[in-house]
């Protein structure tokens, strides 16, 4: 068994064909911004992998049961003979569905038979975004600062300009080791294209500011490089950590700019805390792309 294929989930444009109709529900636009979130993500991923060696027809995506099943809870609809029938006649569900037609059993599978683990980090994240939408009277409290510093993260940080100076250093198989020979290598490479480049300001530019930071022009680091652009262009920044890119660049106690976690802990109005959380945003979920 494995999970069904659908490209409108690969490429998020699920979202846009909501966003078409003038009349889709805010609460299930929502919704769907939710579960595409970096973390949901992660955690329906992990969910879809206990497919991968399971025999018989290909399961729904969980991110799609996810979505039909919030949406569901938020109209008062919690009974799965109602989800399925709700999926059948809603208009935005049908859209969310694909066409598809997900049956009782297929919500009740998802919600009781699940990597339990994994629902509870669900249902964690869920409450943080209610309580944002004002729907719960939870109170947030933010630990230290709201930062949660990375070990030496202020000062091993890579910039674009130094991003795109790592993609030509490879593209001219420069790239060091980190052993002392092969960066003095790499030194003598680059001063050779200074010479081969010298009327060429932009090359010249870039080379000198790799000899700046030669260190930092790795075959290991290179190996993240996917990952370094992805973050620079979805979040429009100019810099991101070397060691733990998915950190956001954030205000911390001290009053200094550092990258550092998001550490929230949830509590009740009597203070009992019910859990705690990591996040690679630096505001509330409701200053996120989720409000």
């Amino acid at each position: 068994m494995s999970v069904i294929q659908l490209d409108e989930y690969k490429n998020r444009n699920i979202i846009n064909k909501l966003k078409m109709g003038e009349d889709c529900p805010k609460m299930l636009l929502t919704i769907v911004n939710f579960a595409f979130s970096d973390m949901i993500q992660n955690l329906m991923h992990q969910l879809d992998l206990e497919f991968e060696s399971k025999r018989g027809r290909p399961a729904y995506p969980r991110t799609l049961l996810l979505i039909v099943v919030l949406y569901c809870f938020s109209i008062n609809i919690s009974n799965y003979t109602k989800m399925e029938g709700e999926c059948k006649k809603n208009r935005f569900l049908l859209i969310v569905t694909c066409g598809l037609k997900p049956s009782r059993n297929s919500f009740a599978n998802f919600l009781n038979k699940s990597d339990e683990k994994v629902i509870k980090k669900v249902f964690i994240a869920t409450l943080v975004l209610l309580n944002d939408l004002r729907f719960l009277d939870f109170v947030k409290l933010f630990v230290d600062g709201t930062d949660a510093l990375v070990r030496a993260s202020r000062n091993y940080k890579i910039t674009q300009k130094e991003v795109n100076a790592l993609i030509q250093v490879k593209k001219w198989n420069l790239l060091h080791e980190n052993t002392p020979q092969s960066i003095n290598r790499t030194m003598k490479g680059l001063e050779e294209k200074l010479e081969i480049y010298k009327n060429d300001e932009e090359i010249c530019k870039l080379v000198n500011l790799a000899l700046k930071r030669i260190t930092l022009y790795n075959r290991r680091i290179y190996k993240k490089i996917s990952i370094y652009k992805s973050i620079l262009e979805e979040r429009n920044v100019d810099i991101v950590s070397i060691t733990f890119p998915k950190t956001c660049w954030m205000k911390t106690k001290r009053g200094i700019y550092d990258f550092a976690f998001n550490l929230q802990e949830i509590m009740t109005e009597n203070h009992i805390i019910l859990t705690g959380m990591l996040l690679t945003e630096s505001n509330d979920w409701k200053q996120s792309n989720l409000s």
